[in-house]
Order: structure tokens, then sequence, then C-alpha cells
């Protein structure tokens, strides 16, 4: 008898030290919360124990399901409340139990008792497991939708849970994990909208000197959102004064379009400048655009702007960089022509006239097209030459006579056009962070006073010059060359050739190269200051830094305050469409083959 009343004093003793413990803890924990001190999920998923305390009610029932399909066994929910959460093991007649309370008036749970003993049949467990919910299980993989990384897909998902974790689903709950799972990573789209002020206040703190601008509509609706990094900014200053600006359709639930503007560094690689999520490309949202660029490039006569042949855009840039050239993406006009000039063997006769350098090369190919199709030539004509010509251009355009710039940035983005606004913003910050780091340690590394590629292309030109060409110093700055059926004129004084290319390229072409090693100079003496090393890793010496977690962001209450609802787009019914609708040029590609097989070629009536 005494034993017995010693054991149930000992059990009540317990009980209320353990009571009393959670809800001292949970005081504590209300004040500052440390990530450590809960149960964490699947670290924690082996031990369970009288007194373990969880963070809140979500965590503690993610980290039980976990344990459940860890472990092989099904249970259900008995009870759950507000306070309460009692659970059985699927079998009636098995001893499993647990039950968790709420510590005080706190959100955190702990386990006041728990029976780990299974005395149930083992042949009762299912494979497909009822803890395991597309929920349970989006929670799990969400890590692999964080950021820039590439989404994966519903039949790698089957694989991974059979291999891992033994469990099977089937392809329509794979989807639903990863759309759950995308959600816990990337947030809900509409509480986006609310967060972007927060997180464009993040910015400016990390990223001195950025640039962010939002619109709202009278009803505090979102219209348009601006951002360009600090660090981006002021590389553009060491950049040749030529952007590329495009727009690319975007998939997420409201819709819109990612509105972009980017250079080209020293060494030829894409260096974006700044981009806008807006409704739609229009003479508005284009307008407004291109507003806020001019915070960051100013208008002068030798910018030029290269974007395709858009109302909507032309329209804009009048309006804004009037001083500014824009000149026409001539792989988008080359894709109209083949539209309105189907079969058209002029076409590539367009395409070399509109890449030559000089002004007499151009007038003899122009001249073949006028005297073969006037209408084509007039087509062309209409469409304005110096538009589409790097002779004729008013301004220097250098190498870059597509939207090819722009046209990346999309490709790059392709899988996060489906983001919510700000995980989409982030995933730029993302990928510009990396691209600086690695860019700025490729340039560091680089021993040649020139950039890579840049020391490529004059390499091939220095080949052709040590073998065809012939030539005659003139004076001291200038030389006759001879040898590939013309004769060409070098100064270097002046850094220019009659071929024109020393002129545009601002780099020696084999000309120039041959006429440096005539008396012995090294040909990188005359490359611009634009395509030098130096200027190359100044571009990328600052960081793009990331915000940090949310949870440790300090926001003013001006901040805190606005209200940014999401926009007033009307979500249609059915799944999204992610695939744009091709154009009519893009229908006459070729398509692969399907290959024949044998029950083809059986099946297959015989001539």
């Amino acid at each position: 008898m005494f034993e017995v009343s010693f054991l149930f004093w000992q059990s009540r003793l317990t009980s209320r030290i353990i009571e009393a413990f959670v809800s001292e803890t949970s005081s504590i924990l209300d004040q500052q919360y440390s990530s450590y001190a809960f149960s964490t999920g699947l670290s924690d998923a082996d031990s369970l124990f009288i007194g373990k305390i969880f963070k809140d009610k979500d965590e503690m029932v993610f980290t039980l399901r976990m344990f459940a399909v860890k472990h092989n066994f099904e249970f259900h929910t008995v009870k759950s409340d507000l306070t309460r959460y009692v659970l059985h093991c699927i079998d009636e007649n098995c001893s499993w139990r647990l039950r968790a309370t709420r510590a005080g008036g706190s959100e955190s749970y702990a386990i006041r008792k728990y029976v780990s003993h299974h005395s149930c049949d083992s042949s009762l467990r299912n494979v497909s497991h009822r803890q395991a919910s597309a929920r349970t299980l989006g929670r799990l993989i969400s890590n692999h939708f964080e950021g820039g990384k590439l989404p994966l897909r519903p039949k790698q998902l089957i694989e991974i849970f059979r291999k891992d974790h033994g469990v099977g689903i089937n392809y329509s709950k794979a989807w639903r994990v990863q759309e759950h799972a995308a959600e816990l990573a990337r947030g809900l789209p509409d509480d986006s909208f609310e967060v972007l002020p927060r997180w464009f206040h993040r910015v400016q703190v990390t990223n001195p000197g950025s640039i962010t601008f939002f619109k709202k509509d009278s009803a505090n609706k979102f219209k348009y959102a601006f951002l360009a990094f600090g660090a981006s900014i002021r590389g553009y200053k060491l950049m040749r004064k030529v952007i590329s600006i495009d727009g690319a359709h975007l998939t997420s639930k409201f819709k819109g379009t990612l509105l972009g503007a980017s250079a080209q560094d020293g060494n030829f690689n894409l260096y974006p400048i700044a981009f806008a999520i807006v409704d739609s490309e229009n003479d508005a949202s284009w307008d407004w655009f291109l507003k806020c660029l001019l915070n960051i490039i100013p208008d002068e006569n030798d910018l030029v702007f290269v974007s395709e042949r858009a109302a909507s855009i032309a329209s804009g840039l009048s309006g804004n960089y009037p001083l500014a050239h824009h000149g026409l993406c001539t792989f988008h006009l080359q894709k109209n022509l083949e539209t309105h000039f189907r079969g058209s063997s002029l076409i590539p006769v367009y395409y070399a006239a509109s890449r030559v350098y000089t002004k007499t090369e151009f007038d003899s190919l122009f001249w073949e097209i006028t005297n073969s199709d006037k209408k084509l030539a007039q087509y062309l004509w209409e469409v304005h030459v110096r538009k589409w010509s790097r002779a004729y251009s008013p301004s220097n355009r250098y190498n870059i006579m597509t939207s090819n710039l722009a046209e990346s940035v999309n490709a790059l983005l392709k899988q996060n056009r489906e983001y919510p606004i700000v995980c989409l913003f982030e995933s730029i910050r993302s990928i510009m962070t990396r691209w600086f780091n690695e860019r700025r340690e490729e340039s560091s590394q680089h021993p040649s006073a020139v950039t890579i590629n840049v020391g490529k292309k004059m390499k091939a030109s220095y080949d052709t010059s040590t073998r065809w060409l012939e030539v005659c110093q003139v004076n001291q700055e200038e030389f006759e060359v001879k040898g590939d059926t013309k004769t060409h004129l070098v100064n270097l004084d002046k850094r220019t050739c009659t071929c024109c290319m020393f002129d545009i390229d601002k780099f020696p072409c084999a000309h120039g190269i041959a006429s440096a090693n005539h008396i012995n100079l090294n040909e990188n003496m005359f490359v611009d200051e634009f395509h030098s090393t130096y200027r190359w890793r100044q571009a990328y010496s600052e960081s793009i830094h990331p915000n940090g977690d949310m949870e440790y962001w300090e926001i003013p209450e001006t901040i805190s305050e606005v209200i940014c609802l999401p926009p007033s787009t009307r979500v249609p019914s059915g799944r999204r469409k992610k695939k744009r609708i091709p154009s009519v040029w893009e229908h006459g590609r070729s398509q692969p083959k399907p290959k024949l097989h044998k029950c083809n070629i059986s099946l297959s009536p015989k001539n």
C-alpha cells in the first residue's frame, strides 16, 4: 500500500515540475526566441519524451508526422483543439499514445504523456502513409524551392520519397506537394505585395545607393515596382553607353510583365542595370520605367538604346530620352522580314548589311536588295536605315546589334517568372550576387591588361595579320596595310583604320595589330579603356548583399505602415499557363523528327 501511494505522489510531483518548467520556459521564449530551443522537425524526430517542448502547434504536428513516417507507423488524432493534442496508434488495440498541451499563454506545446511501445501488427502499415500528406511532404522539401533553385518535378519527387522515405505517392499528390513546397518557400502571391515596401527598404539599407520605386493606384493597389542595386548603378559608369531594353511576361497568379535594362561589360558579359514589374507592355508602363531609369542613366547624345520594334518603347524613349539614339534589334527585324517576305533569299543579305562596318560596304549590299526586290528594300528604308545599320548609326553601337542582352536575362529568369513579386526580386538579387562574386574572382585572376574575350578576338586577328598582311610605314603614326584584297590606312595615334573596325570596336583590328607589330609595339597599348582588365575589375569590385531573414529586419514605422494591396487582376480558371504562345515566325522552326520504330514500319502501308 505504501509503495502504491509513494508512486502516485511521485507521479503527481513529476507532472507538476514539468508544468512549472514548461510555464516558465514559455514565458522566457516569448521574450526572446531561439530556434535551437525547439524541435525543428527531422533533426529531433528520433527522440520523443515527456517534457519535450515545441515552438508551436504547426512545428509539433510536422515533427510527429515525420516521426511516424520514419518509424513506419500511422496514428489518428483523438483530440485537437486550442490547448490539447492527443494521438493514438491507428490500431485500436495498440498501446502507443501521446498527449501534448499548450504551455500557459504562449504558443509552445509540451509532451505531457507518452507511451512509446507499439503492440500492433506491422501488416496494418500502408506504403502511402496517412501522415505523409501533401502539405507535410511539401514542408519537407521546401528548401529545394528557395531562391533561384530549379524546382523539383513531380516525377523526381515520386522517386525521392520512395527511395529516401519509403513513401509511395502518385503524380497528382506529387504535384500538390510541389505546390505546397513552393508556397512555403516563396510565400503567397497576395501576401508578397504587403512585404514589398519593407523588402525595398532593406535593399536600400544593405545595398547603399540602390534605387527603388513602387507605384499604387488610388485604392492602394499595386501598379508598378522598380529596382536597381547600388553596386550595379555605380558599375554602369564603367560601361559603354549602349543599353538593351526588353520585357518578359510573368506567369504568377497576378501575371504582369518584367521589364529590364542591361549593358555589356568590357568582357562582353551581360551587365543588368535595372528591373521593373508592371501590368503589361504599354505606353504608360514603359514611360514610367524609363522615367525611373533617368535617375541612373542620363540622356546624352552618344547614348544608344537597343530594343525590338514596339510603338510603346519608341514613344517612351522619345519622351524621356530625346537626345539618345534608338536602335532596333537586327534579330527581331530579321524575323519580321521572314514573316512578311517568306522565303526571300535576300534576308541573309539584309543581315550582312546590318553588320558591316563601312558605308561603302553597306551601300553595295543595299543596292543588291533594291535591285532584286524593291518592296523589301522599301520596307527596310521605311524602318529607317540608321536604326538597324551599324555603318549608318549616328551613335556607336559597338558590337551590340541585338537585344540579346535583355533576352538573356529573360531566359535566365524563365523558371522564376511564376514567383510572387518579392520572391522574384529576391531571385534576381541572388543571381546578381553570384555573378558579381564570380566575375570579381575571374577578373582578379586574369593576368593580361585586356579582358579575356577581347584578347581572344585580338589573337584571331593577330593570326591573320602575321600570315597575310604587308605593312608599309607612312610616318610615325600612319601605316599602309595590304594583303586582304583591299588596301587600308591605319592611324595608331587616332586609333582608326579605313576598315572602321578599329574605330567602332575600340580595339585593334588585324590591320592595326600588324601596324603595331611593325614598329615593335604591343597591340594592347591601343585597346580602349572600356576593354581593360582594370575597368573590368572595378565594375565588379563591390558586392550585392542579401537582405537576410525577415525575422531580423528593423523596419521604421513609416515603412511598416505603408499599405500595398494586390493588383486588380482577374485570375482565370484552370491551371495557369506557363508557356507563351509562339509568334508567327516561330512556327516555322524545325522540329526534331520522331524516330521510326519497327512497329511503325510494320504498320505503315507498302507502296
